[in-house]
């Protein structure tokens, strides 16, 4: 589909992934659509469109690219993404209520920041100087797949064994959980990747 479909047929499938893998999965997890539950329940979709709409905007990045236009409103879109993941998080944390949900890997606002940091740093750094002056870049974006892959094991080991030991406010807690998580996933398939038995599995 990447490969073959043109630029309205792709824009259509990324609506349909997004609005049945974001959205409808954030309503779903609300719990307050009964009637929208039981018409996921029997198709299925928001599951198998959950990381769908990601690969997607990917490769639609690569095959179409995007104007400075679209890339200042998908930057706005991703500030909002964080300033919501943020703040939301502040404001349910303080009435007891559970913010899981903006976290979610479907949630709009935690795609909106993954797409938009996505293609910032490869919009100002791919191919520059300074990438190429820094060989782990290469490296790092060899494991990033595996990152992508792993990254849920470490974070629910980090809900079950360290999310006890850290009172701290969601403001302050969530960027430090998000680079302890990238970091130790990062170090493992690094380290993987480079063990004689195992890299022959993972490469």
């Amino acid at each position: 589909f990447t490969q073959n479909a043109g630029q309205k047929i792709y824009l259509y499938a990324l609506g349909i992934a997004f609005f049945l893998g974001s959205i409808v999965t954030v309503l779903l997890r609300a719990g307050a659509f009964p009637l929208l539950e039981q018409i996921a329940d029997k198709t299925k979709a928001p599951i198998s469109l959950g990381f769908v709409f990601l690969y997607l905007a990917g490769g639609y990045y690569r095959k179409f690219g995007l104007s400075a236009r679209q890339r200042a409103i998908l930057y706005a879109a991703g500030i909002a993404g964080a300033l919501t993941t943020v703040f939301g998080a502040l404001a349910l944390s303080s009435r007891g209520v559970n913010y899981d949900f903006l976290l979610s890997f479907f949630a709009p606002n935690v795609q909106a920041m993954g797409l938009a940091f996505f293609v910032f740093v490869k919009t100002a750094y791919q191919g520059t100087k300074a990438c190429k002056a820094l060989p782990f870049t290469a490296e790092l974006a060899q494991c990033s797949y595996g990152v992508y892959l792993l990254h849920p094991l470490i974070l629910s080991l980090w809900k079950r064994y360290a999310a006890g030991f850290w009172a701290l406010p969601p403001v302050v807690l969530l960027p430090l959980r998000t680079l302890a998580v990238f970091g130790l996933s990062a170090a493992a398939v690094f380290a993987m990747r480079n063990l004689p038995i195992v890299k022959r599995l993972v490469n």
